[in-house]
């Protein structure tokens, strides 16, 4: 290779003669008198340039005899808003109905989807047990209104909410097709939604729907029962999930209890529900959470959730709110 003559190299521009002491040190290692040689420029300019290196974050040795290039690691990084970008949604969910129960808190659902309708919600996600089913357990007849799957059916076709411009998308839980309703292979969620055109069926058991970033999240119905911690089923669930399959978020429903945490970069939930404590619970000493979560969502180009804003309303039993006096 031909060296270049002093006037050549000087006549580069300054980024063109880094440019080219990088490739020429970034090989191996020269003393600044190796490198003045190589390209046949005085000493002194070969030490400009290193000090300018030296600048820009590369670590030169000062050891004139033996000079090496490699680039320190940033020692912090560049964070600018646009790391916090992203569309926005907000979703709400609802689970554990139980129509046909004695204890359901079927007003409550209804002033739930009051404010979905105020807000300008086009779609509910609900996690399971529209029905209170039939059979689940043993003396389950005298706490249901509605003793067959068509009377239940028709009181969810008749009674479930209903709102203008909006859909609710279920999947079915052990109390819709286990027991009595299971031994017959019935879905009474699938009846409904097949007579409800505002209602559609997405699962047994588990739904997933994608995001408008490419995530997805799921709605569960699961099968386990409460443990020592609240949290403890939700982390046992999340820990077998493969690693190239993780949902955004995970709404479960089945346990009546809310919670939220975030493990494994999975934002997840207990849904809570709209049954009041029945003789289930007295016998159990379980207080079920009655109410409902919004949950907002701002999601990343590359499929992270940048941010997440749950917001949970509950509802207590027997609570009334006297209507102020009007001075």
């Amino acid at each position: 290779m031909t060296k270049p003559d002093i006037t050549e190299f000087l006549d580069l521009s300054e980024e063109d003669r880094l440019s080219r002491l990088k490739k020429l040190i970034g090989k191996k290692s020269l003393s600044v008198a190796q490198i003045s040689d190589e390209i046949d420029v005085a000493p002194k300019h070969i030490r400009s340039l290193l000090e300018r290196l030296r600048r820009e974050g590369f670590r030169i040795s000062d050891d004139e005899n033996e000079i090496t290039l490699q680039q320190f690691p940033p020692t912090s990084r560049t964070i600018t808003k646009s790391l916090l970008d992203g569309d926005e949604v907000e979703i709400p969910f609802v689970s554990d109905t139980h129509l046909s129960s004695k204890e359901c808190a079927l007003d409550e659902l209804n002033l739930a989807y009051d404010e979905f309708e105020e807000r300008g919600f086009t779609e509910v996600y609900h996690a399971g047990d529209l029905t209170c089913g039939m059979g689940i357990y043993k003396t389950q007849s005298q706490d249901i209104i509605n003793h067959t799957f068509d009377d239940q059916v028709n009181y969810c076709v008749d009674n479930y909410p209903k709102r203008k411009g909006m859909k609710t998308k279920i999947i079915s839980g052990n109390h819709d097709i286990e027991g009595d309703f299971g031994k017959m292979g019935a879905d009474p969620v699938i009846a409904t939604c097949n007579r409800r055109d505002d209602m559609d069926h997405i699962g047994t058991y588990e739904g997933t729907v994608e995001l408008i970033n490419g995530a997805f999240f799921q709605l569960v119905h699961p099968k386990s029962g409460m443990a020592y911690a609240s949290s403890y089923p939700v982390q046992v669930f999340l820990r077998e999930i493969p690693q190239g399959r993780k949902p955004a978020l995970i709404m479960f429903g089945h346990w009546h209890d809310h919670l939220y945490i975030e493990d494994r970069s999975v934002h997840a939930f207990k849904a809570g529900c709209f049954e009041w404590r029945g003789n289930i619970g007295k016998r159990t000493g379980r207080t079920p959470a009655v109410g409902y979560w919004i949950v907002k969502l701002r999601l990343g180009e590359d499929g992270t959730v940048v941010k997440c804003l749950p917001e949970w309303t509950r509802f207590y039993q027997g609570r009334t709110v006297k209507k102020k006096r009007r001075k």
